[in-house]
C-alpha cells in the first residue's frame, strides 16, 4: 500500500497554478493521498485524496499546526509499515515542513516543482531563513519537474539536489473528458474587440454548418462578455458557443487540456499571450496577424490570416478539422517556437503522447466519414 503526504500549506488558491492537477497525478499511483493545505483552499481531487485543512491567522500558527497535523499522519505510515512518501510543493513553508517531518520519521522526501520556477526565488533568501531552507533541502531524496528547462535551472541553482526527473502533467486525465473531446470537437477561441467578435461569428457560421457537433469556448475580457453573449444568442449559436472570462483560470485550465484547435482573433497590435500559451501546449492554431507573429511564430508553426478576414479563418479551421493527420507536425513545430520565449510558464500539459492519441481518434473519424 502506497500512501503519500503532500504539504501545500503556502498555497492561497488553486487558481494560482493547477495544484489540483498535480495532486491528481499522485492520486493515480497512490492508494491514499493526504494533503496538508490552508483552510479555505478548494481543490478538485479524487475521492481517495484526504485534505487536512489548517486554520490560523498567523503564519507561525499555521506552520505549527501544519507540522503537528502532518507529523501525526506520517507516524501512522511508519506504524503500518507500508510504502510512503512525503512530498513538498516548491514553496518555502512546504519545504520546511516536509523536511522536518521527513527527518523525524525517516520517510523519503520528494520535492515537486510545479512549473512556475517558484523555487528559484528562494535562492534570494537571507539569514536564518536561508540556512534552514537549505538544511531541509539536504534531506530531499528525489525531485520531479515539468520540463527540461526546470531541470536545468535546478541543477544550476541547487547542484546538491538529486538529479530531477521530468514528468509532464497531468498524467491523470479523466476518461470522460477524453471521450468528450471527440464527441463535441472542442475548440478554444480568443476574441478581443467588436470587429473581432463579428468576424468570429461569421467564421463560426461556416464551421458549424460543416461540423454541427463542433463546440467552441471563447475567451473574452469581463467588459465584453455581456454584449458578446447577446450577439451569440441573436445569431442562434447558443448551443455551440460558450463564453469564458480570461480571469477564470480554473475553467481555462480544463479547456486548454481538452481543446483540439485554437482560434486567435485579436487586434493587430496585440502581442498574443493566449496564442503563445496555446502553441506552447501543442494546440494547432489559426491566428490573425498579431505582434507575436514577427520574430517568434511563422506560417510553418501556425495558420495566419489577415486581420478581420472571416473567410480565411473558416477556410483554415475547416482544413484542420478535415485533416487532423497534420496536427502533430504543426503542433510540434509551434511548441519548439514557443519554447524560445522566456515569458512562457510551464503550467500546462505538454504530453504530446496524450495529444497524439486524441488526434489519432480524429483521423479515424474522418476516414470513417469518407467511407
Amino acid at each position: 500500500m502506497l500512501t503519500i503526504l503532500v504539504f501545500a500549506i503556502d498555497t492561497l488558491t488553486d487558481t494560482e497554478y493547477p495544484l489540483s492537477m498535480r495532486i491528481a497525478t499522485y492520486a493515480q499511483v497512490a492508494d491514499v493521498v493526504y494533503v496538508v493545505v490552508r483552510a479555505g483552499v478548494h481543490l478538485e481531487v479524487p475521492s481517495h485524496v484526504k485534505l487536512i485543512p489548517i486554520e490560523g491567522n498567523s503564519w507561525y500558527v499555521r506552520m505549527y499546526r501544519a507540522f503537528r497535523g502532518g507529523y501525526a499522519v506520517a507516524r501512522t505510515f511508519v506504524s503500518k509499515k507500508g510504502q510512503c512518501i512525503i512530498v513538498a510543493e516548491s514553496l518555502y513553508a512546504d519545504v520546511m515542513l516536509a523536511g522536518r517531518v521527513a527527518k523525524k520519521t525517516n520517510i523519503p522526501f520528494e520535492l515537486s516543482c510545479g512549473g512556475l520556477d517558484i523555487l528559484s526565488t528562494n535562492v534570494l533568501l537571507k539569514g536564518w531563513k536561508r540556512y534552514y531552507f537549505f538544511r531541509q533541502l539536504s534531506r530531499v531524496t528525489s525531485v520531479r519537474v515539468l520540463s527540461l528547462r526546470e531541470k536545468n535551472n535546478l541543477s544550476t541553482l541547487y547542484p546538491h539536489l538529486p538529479e530531477a526527473t521530468v514528468v509532464p502533467f497531468p498524467v491523470y486525465i479523466e476518461k470522460h473528458l477524453v471521450s468528450q473531446v471527440f464527441e463535441t470537437r472542442m475548440i478554444l477561441g480568443y476574441v478581443s474587440g467588436k470587429k473581432e467578435r463579428e468576424m468570429f461569428l461569421r467564421a463560426w457560421k461556416h464551421i458549424v454548418s460543416r461540423y454541427p457537433d463542433a463546440h467552441v469556448s471563447v475567451i473574452v475580457s469581463g467588459d465584453e462578455k455581456t454584449s458578446f453573449v447577446g450577439e451569440i444568442y441573436k445569431k442562434g449559436f447558443s448551443d455551440s458557443v460558450v463564453v469564458v472570462l480570461s480571469s477564470d483560470r480554473v475553467a481555462l485550465r480544463d479547456i486548454y487540456t481538452r481543446a483540439i484547435l485554437f482560434l486567435h482573433m485579436s487586434d493587430p497590435c496585440a502581442f498574443g499571450t493566449h496564442l503563445i500559451q496555446a502553441v506552447y501546449d501543442g494546440i494547432p492554431s489559426v491566428s490573425s496577424d498579431v505582434g507575436v507573429m514577427h520574430g517568434v511564430l511563422t506560417s510553418n508553426d501556425i495558420f495566419v490570416c489577415p486581420a478581420y478576414d472571416a473567410d480565411c479563418f473558416a477556410k483554415h479551421t475547416l482544413f484542420l478539422l478535415d485533416n487532423p493527420q497534420i496536427h502533430i507536425s504543426l503542433a510540434q513545430s509551434a511548441m519548439r517556437a514557443g519554447e524560445q520565449l522566456p515569458l512562457v510558464i510551464t503550467d500546462r500539459n505538454r504530453n504530446i503522447e496524450i495529444r497524439r492519441a486524441l488526434w489519432d481518434m480524429l483521423i479515424r473519424g474522418v476516414k470513417e466519414r469518407e467511407v
